[in-house]
């Protein structure tokens, strides 16, 4: 039995240094006889134990192995884990203008976050589908309680439960999928798997593993037919944890089936190819027909990520092609969308003026009086609808091109006219914006959530000028 030397904990020491972090404000708390340390300086800690815990993950580095290869930091683990702990950082600072996570439980709140967060990143860097199996139900165990931990009355406890109930079925056909596999290759390692491509087309076995392991994280991506509880939980969760699993929460699911697919699977079947274009093609329509009917905006934007997981999955269908670089893309993508919806929640963060409050998107009659907050939000929203000169534009583009160069066109046809569909219920909050004929006065001063919108929409913007630099950075990486 191998027992694990310096060099294996040196690698896990980022996912050390963050559960350590998490204990911080819980410690504290105790300490003061269970009184709440002030807000602000609870995000501080835990802002700095993340930091350095991203600091601990530059010096490890990408390409390094422990624990007899069950962790695996690779290119696609590092990015995608930087990405996830500034994600984090910018979710606490949400968390700081939200009346509905502050109170006496707002430890608890950082403490569930970082461990969701610590989950996710056990996913990337595992190689090992039962580590990763525990990292995504560390993850959704946090989220589970968030959703319920709001100060809302109502729909956050029946969110909560909605989301635990179905999140545990997902979980049950993700190991049952898993166990499939085992049964059929007798290893559980995720590197092995590339050596059991051929059995998609011969072993029945581990092609319903493989189908149900893909249906497990499907949902977690929130893909058609696995998206139902999204806009419910979207709408009862507390903002700063809605933004957090509608960002980090679907990036898991995404970067998973990008590590999978990149081992060529879907070069083996073309039904599997058909069904993921079927389920692309779905997504992208429902998505955008619902949002079209919604009035809360909470609700708009679930729909509007749901949309958008069709947007990715096309990415997702473009590795199963020979030759396929499109891995690149899909990071692309998805830190453009992890950008617009930061500073879409962030217009929902600053607008909650008192706790349960629901803002409708009616309510943005209120930032006519605040042009700058309604001009930083237009670029989230222009962006979101993939318009130039933004990153979402570009990020589409890219996407499309990589389609058509594979010879999707009809994958294609549907994802432009799921974006034509979009064109109306983005463009309708900034009619509201700017056109509506009674001006509401209103006093929102400068905070957190303000600045996280600022800077959401800085990066949208100069990830739409510098977008070819961007991708070559991935390409490079990846």
């Amino acid at each position: 039995m191998n027992t694990a030397g310096f060099s294996d904990v040196l690698i896990v020491l980022p996912l050390i240094v963050m559960f350590v972090t998490s204990l911080v404000p819980i410690t504290i708390k105790i300490i003061n006889h269970n009184k709440e340390s002030s807000y602000l300086s609870t995000i501080l800690y835990a802002s700095f134990g993340l930091i350095l815990s991203a600091g601990t993950l530059v010096y490890v580095g990408f390409d390094v192995s422990g624990f007899s290869n069950t962790i695996i930091i690779d290119s696609l683990a590092y990015i995608s884990s930087i990405l996830v702990i500034i994600v984090t950082i910018f979710a606490l600072f949400i968390s700081y203008q939200s009346l509905d996570v502050k109170s006496n439980k707002f430890s608890e709140h950082v403490f569930l976050v970082i461990n969701a967060a610590l989950g996710i990143i056990v996913v990337f860097v595992s190689n090992n589908l039962m580590v990763s199996f525990i990292g995504i139900e560390l993850m959704s165990l946090a989220f589970y309680v968030l959703t319920g931990l709001s100060l809302e009355e109502k729909f956050s406890k029946e969110a909560s439960l909605k989301y635990f109930v179905i999140g545990s079925v997902a979980s049950a056909i993700l190991l049952y999928g898993i166990s499939l596999i085992y049964g059929s290759i007798g290893s559980l390692s995720i590197t092995e798997l590339k050596l059991a491509v051929p059995l998609i087309n011969e072993d029945p076995l581990f092609l319903v593993g493989f189908i149900l392991l893909t249906v497990g994280f499907l949902f977690k991506a929130s893909v058609f037919p696995f998206h139902a509880w999204v806009p419910d939980v979207y709408q009862g969760a507390p903002t700063p944890a809605t933004v957090y699993m509608s960002t980090a929460g679907k990036v898991v699911g995404f970067v998973f089936l990008l590590k999978l697919f990149l081992f060529g699977f879907l070069s083996q079947s073309v039904l599997l190819i058909d069904i993921l274009q079927w389920l692309s093609v779905l997504t992208m329509i429902i998505g955008g027909l619902c949002a079209l009917r919604q009035e809360s905006l909470k609700r708009l934007l679930a729909y509007s990520s749901i949309s958008h997981s069709g947007y990715v999955l096309i990415g997702i269908i473009c590795l199963g092609f020979e030759g396929s670089r499109d891995g690149a893309i899909v990071m692309f993508y998805l830190v453009s969308y992890v950008a617009m919806n930061f500073g879409a929640f962030a217009i929902v963060s600053l607008l909650e003026t008192k706790t349960s409050e629901v803002v409708l998107i009616s309510d943005l009659k209120k930032l006519k009086s605040q042009p700058m907050y309604a001009a930083l939000f237009s670029i989230c929203l222009l962006s979101l609808a993939g318009l130039p000169p933004t990153m979402g534009f570009f990020g589409k583009f890219y996407l499309f091109s990589a389609a058509i160069n594979k010879g999707l066109f009809w994958l294609v046809l549907w994802a432009v006219i799921s974006t034509i569909i979009s064109m109306y219920y983005y463009i309708k909050p900034i009619l509201i914006m700017y056109s509506s004929e009674t001006e509401t006065t209103t006093d929102i001063k400068p905070n957190f959530s303000a600045v996280i919108l600022t800077i959401s929409a800085l990066i949208i913007l100069l990830g739409g000028v510098f977008s070819e630099n961007l991708l070559s950075m991935f390409l490079n990486y990846m």
